[in-house]
């Protein structure tokens, strides 16, 4: 599949590091052989490199603190409670605001091509082709 994906992209992808490698193959993969065909695309579409790292993983696989935790039955990771803190407004952007620049990036990284860049974020065209409609009709959007 990655060798498939880097032809068809003109990537240099050979194949993937032992730490990568292990942590897809211990991921329980819910979206089965769909859910993996999209990651290695998004990797391969994003990156450039001989060999698929850890560091390349989307954030599931990525986080996990070891293979191990990528498995099916493992307890979920322990969370810890932070206290509050003073929350500077210009830090957070609203969520249309951040939904856009990641749309339109997937895009420009898509070469314009919205069904493509809309199979890389798993929404439907029709969602970016109606995002894009209101953002024009809402100057504030």
């Amino acid at each position: 599949m990655l060798q498939r994906m880097a032809t068809e992209e003109h990537k240099a992808f050979r194949g993937f590091a032992p730490e990568a490698a292990e942590r897809i193959r211990r991921y329980p993969w819910p979206g089965n052989v769909r859910e993996l065909e999209n990651v290695i695309r998004h990797i391969v579409v994003l990156n450039d490199a001989e060999q698929v790292s850890r560091d390349m993983l989307p954030a599931p696989l990525k986080t996990a603190t070891s293979a191990q935790d990528t498995t099916p039955n493992s307890p979920p990771p322990k969370t810890t409670t932070l206290e509050p803190t003073t929350v500077d407004s210009d830090a957070i952007r609203p969520l249309w605001q951040e939904e856009k620049v990641i749309i339109e990036r997937a895009i420009a990284l898509c070469d314009g091509n919205i069904p493509r860049a809309a199979a890389l974020l798993e929404i439907s065209a029709s969602t970016i082709y109606r995002k894009r409609l209101s953002w024009e009709k809402s100057p504030s959007r």
